[in-house]
């Protein structure tokens, strides 16, 4: 059983691609070394993160996260113990959608895109989540 919390927030003004490209680098070397994985997605000022590990871990850097002045409006989305991690290859992997989207939406999801951004087998709590995001887009 692995801990799993989805959380999204807004990025601060100064906060742009290249700045979340370093803090997924650095994310990654950390998190290996605490067992969390996960990954980062980044949508026009916009942050969905999955994070993957031991609760206790995973709640502190989420704590961390929250105090952090680069995440504004932190929301917890999902929290739950799931059988196995979802991406489990990804000490934090991350994805800027912003070039790649149509609209203006919130992550704008559609069944095409999320086989480019998700797991082949996504969790049930997973796959509800991101359909919700693709349903509220209009898709």
């Amino acid at each position: 059983m692995v801990y799993q919390l989805i959380y999204t927030s807004s990025a601060s003004a100064e906060l742009d691609d290249f700045g979340l490209r370093e803090i997924a680098q650095t994310s990654s070397f950390n998190n290996q070394e605490l067992g969390i994985t996960g990954m980062l997605l980044f949508y026009e000022g916009s942050i969905m993160q999955v994070l993957e590990g031991d609760e206790m871990s995973v709640c502190s850097l989420y704590g961390k996260v929250k105090k952090d002045p680069r995440h504004l409006g932190c929301m917890i989305l999902s929290t739950r113990m799931a059988e196995k991690r979802e991406f489990s290859e990804w000490f934090m992997g991350y994805k800027n959608i912003s070039g790649h989207l149509n609209g203006n939406t919130l992550f704008n999801l559609s069944k095409e895109n999320l086989a480019t951004i998700m797991p082949t087998s996504p969790s049930e709590e997973l796959a509800v989540l991101t359909q919700t995001y693709a349903k509220v887009s209009g898709f």
